[in-house]
């Protein structure tokens, strides 16, 4: 598993420190038990292996972020919903790995997540277009794959990558998780982090070995990302991911006329991520689409971050997907 210390030590010391030093860790969240209450041991043992690494999970909580942002273009366009469906052409632009490449990049054919967004899509209303009583107004072109930290240092404080290079990785990747808005933020916690870094620097604070790995600068607890992480309740959460190795799906849709005169336009864009650490991408991207059914085409103003369990083989039905919990067929 990577050490994301070692990975952004060079540029971004500060970012990983919790909201205090004397901050004990968050206990991991644990799942409710869903033993019957005659078998304790049944119960005991699901508490228990929510507590495992993911890998070690059968059926783990995936940790998933959804945004949509709307263009004026898109805005421009009246409301889309099953009542009143948008027809559309979908294209794929392929599997992307982007990042830190590692020996075992998990991928998807276009086969696999094409029928994924079709059915994700019509939970808005949005449908695949049929000639010639349904033509298309919309062309959607669809982008999925992995995106990894970038690695800083190889633990001994030698560079692997540039510090400007870990900056990028990790807008790149914070605008994945929580678009544009986002990814702004976060390069302004990283200019601000950077400066009160080397302003500490210039006063001759003492540097201090975090568990052997590169040093990380004493400072106070009025960092800029402490006071980050605690603008929003969310904004701890969507850090981490963005900090982290994700899984993601990017949905754009263009206006069909426009991208045939050669001038697309684009109308709205939605992207999904879901953390790649300990999960397969056969799991956890069939998971994330389907949880972004009703976020599709409708302008969010920040990321909804959503946490499920894997969609179960099998069970994501033509139409309107629903995700099926263990134990929970033919519950009403």
């Amino acid at each position: 598993m990577k050490r994301y210390l070692l990975r952004l030590a060079s540029l971004l010391p500060l970012l990983l420190l919790p909201r205090s030093a004397a901050e004990t860790p968050a206990p991991v969240p644990t799942t409710p038990a869903v033993a019957a209450p005659d078998d304790p041991a049944k119960a005991n043992w699901d508490w228990f292996s929510a507590l495992l690494p993911k890998v070690f999970q059968a059926n783990p909580s995936l940790e998933m972020t959804v945004i949509t942002e709307v263009t004026p273009a898109g805005k421009k366009l009246p409301p889309v919903s099953t009542d009143h469906p948008a027809y559309y052409d979908a294209q794929s632009g392929g599997d992307h790995e982007m990042g830190e490449l590692t020996a075992h990049e998990q991928k998807m054919t276009g086969d696999e997540v094409g029928p994924l967004l079709v059915h994700g899509l019509g939970v808005n209303g949005y449908l695949p277009a049929k000639l010639p009583e349904h033509p298309p107004g919309l062309l959607i072109i669809y982008i999925w794959g992995t995106h990894n930290a970038l690695t800083a240092t190889d633990g001994q404080d030698n560079p692997v990558n540039s510090a400007e290079e870990v900056r990028r990785n990790v807008l790149d990747r914070a605008a994945l998780v929580g678009g544009k808005k986002f990814a702004d933020e976060i390069d302004q916690v990283i200019s601000d982090t950077q400066i009160q870094s080397d302003a500490n620097s210039n006063a001759g604070l003492s540097h201090m070995p975090v568990k052997g790995t590169s040093p990380v600068m004493v400072t106070s607890f009025n960092t800029p990302v402490n006071e980050f992480k605690m603008r929003k309740a969310n904004n701890e959460t969507l850090l981490n991911q963005a900090l982290g190795d994700v899984f993601y799906v990017v949905a754009s849709a263009f206006d069909y006329a426009s991208v045939a005169q050669g001038r697309p336009v684009l109308l709205w864009r939605t992207r999904m991520t879901v953390g790649s650490q300990g999960v397969a991408m056969k799991q956890a991207v069939p998971t994330v689409v389907a949880s972004a059914g009703k976020f599709f085409g409708r302008e969010m103003t920040e990321p909804e971050i959503i946490n499920r369990r894997p969609v179960p083989v099998g069970k994501v039905e033509v139409g309107t997907p629903t995700v099926v919990e263990p134990g929970s067929e033919g519950k009403k």
